[in-house]
């Protein structure tokens, strides 16, 4: 189980064999399904790759999977300022989204320059950027209302005080 965004996901290492392409727990001698004797370099090298390309994913997973919920709550938290007057929800609700943006940001630095093909770390690869574009504007509208909602609270404050 996972204890942040941040967290690295405990990953099983596996690897492929190199005859018949089945997926095979990394340290076997041979392959169970075709009897394919398994070259101990490969092995290592396609350990490797299979550990790094499921921890991408599960990774991926886990901000996909909290995506939702972390997009409603500064959502929730800006309304919440506004109906309250106050300021320092909507400063919250900004430092969750950069929190977030942070996550996936990461993720990209981390992951989407790595050259191994897989259609699925592809697709996670995809995502994620879409997921950065998303929370980049997604902070940039907060400032926005952020710097709006200031500038009208001051002179609201000026004209009536």
């Amino acid at each position: 189980m996972r204890k942040s965004l941040f967290s690295k996901p405990d990953v099983t290492p596996v690897m492929k064999c190199i005859s018949c392409g089945e997926t095979l727990l990394f340290g076997r001698e041979q392959c169970i399904y075709c009897g394919q004797p398994v070259d101990p370099d490969y092995a290592i090298r396609s350990a490797i790759m299979s550990t790094y390309i499921a921890a991408a994913c599960s990774w991926a997973n886990s901000i996909r999977a909290a995506s939702t919920f972390t997009m409603l709550l500064p959502v929730l938290i800006d309304i919440a300022a506004y109906v309250m007057s106050s300021r320092v929800y909507v400063v919250e609700g900004l430092c969750l989204s950069i929190f977030c943006a942070f996550a996936v940001g990461y993720w990209c630095w981390r992951y989407s320059d790595v050259n191994i093909q897989d259609a699925e770390l592809d697709q996670a690869r995809k995502e994620m950027k879409r997921y950065l574009n998303r929370w980049l504007g997604f902070i940039a509208l907060q400032i926005f209302i952020l710097v709006v909602s200031w500038s009208s609270l001051s002179s609201w404050i000026g004209e009536n005080f």
